[in-house]
C-alpha cells in the first residue's frame, strides 16, 4: 500500500474486527454457515484509499453506487483482487459503462437497462444480475426497484437476453419494519428460484437491519458505516 493513513488504518481494522465477530454470533444463532453470507463493503463517498485498507484486511467484495466516483477508483480497483459490485440506482444512460467494469449489478428493475447492458455483456463475461425488488407499500417509501408482480416477466426477459441472472435485491423501505419487508422479499425469493434454479441470491441488510436479513437468508449483505463509519 501506498499513502495509507496509519490512524485510518487502525480505525477500519478495528470496526471490521468488531463487526465480525458481531456477524459470526448471529450466523451462529441463526445456524447459518459463514461461507454462505459473503459482506460487500459498501464504499461509496470514501476515496480510493480505504478500498486498499480494506482489500489488505482481507475483503474482496466492495460496493459502490456512481458510474463516475466509480471511474475515479478504476485504477485502485483495477490493481486489487476485489470484485465490484453496482448497488445503485442505474440509470439507461449510464448502464453500458457500469456493465463494462461491474462483477455483479444489483439494481436491475426494467427492461430498458437489460437491453443497454446486453449490448457489452460478450465483453465483460463475468458480469451477473440481480433483479431488484421494491417492498414498498406507499409512494413515499419508495427506493427504487421493480414491482413484486413484475419480476417473473423481467426474470424470462434478462434470461431469455443471455444475461447471468443470479437473484434478487432489495432494501428494506423508509418506515417500514425490515422483518416483515424481508419475510415478503423471502416469498419472492423462493418463487423466482422455483423457476430458475440458479438465481438464490439474496443481497439484503445493510448496517442497519443486517442481523434480520441473515435471518432472512441473505447470502450478500451490504455493509457502509459500520465498517468505514458515517460519510462526511
Amino acid at each position: 500500500m501506498v499513502n495509507i493513513n496509519a490512524d485510518r488504518y487502525r480505525q477500519i481494522e478495528q470496526n471490521l474486527q468488531q463487526f465480525q465477530s458481531e456477524f459470526e454470533s448471529v450466523l451462529a444463532l441463526h445456524n447459518k454457515e459463514k461461507l454462505g453470507v459473503k459482506i460487500i463493503a459498501v464504499t461509496k463517498g470514501f476515496p480510493a484509499s480505504d478500498i486498499e485498507i480494506l482489500a489488505e484486511l482481507g475483503i474482496s467484495e466492495i460496493g459502490e453506487s456512481k458510474d463516475q466516483e466509480i471511474k475515479n477508483k478504476l485504477p485502485t480497483i483495477n490493481k486489487l483482487n476485489i470484485n465490484l459490485h453496482f448497488i445503485g440506482q442505474l440509470q439507461r444512460n449510464k448502464a453500458k459503462s457500469v456493465a463494462s467494469y461491474s462483477e455483479v449489478i444489483h439494481s436491475i428493475d426494467r427492461k430498458s437497462l437489460i437491453d443497454e447492458i446486453v449490448k457489452v455483456a460478450a465483453v465483460n463475461k463475468n458480469l451477473a444480475i440481480l433483479l431488484q425488488v421494491d417492498l414498498a407499500k406507499t409512494l413515499d417509501t419508495k427506493r427504487g426497484g421493480a414491482e413484486p408482480s413484475d419480476l417473473l416477466h423481467l426474470a424470462e426477459y434478462a434470461v431469455q437476453s443471455g444475461l447471468d441472472l443470479k437473484g434478487l435485491m432489495t432494501v428494506a423501505p423508509f418506515g417500514d419494519n425490515a422483518e416483515d419487508a424481508f419475510v415478503r422479499f423471502v416469498e419472492i425469493s423462493e418463487e423466482l428460484a422455483h423457476r430458475y434454479p440458479q438465481a438464490n441470491w439474496r443481497s439484503i441488510g445493510m448496517s442497519a437491519d443486517w442481523q434480520i436479513a441473515i435471518k432472512n437468508g441473505a447470502t450478500h449483505l451490504r455493509i457502509g458505516s459500520a465498517l468505514l463509519g458515517n460519510r462526511a
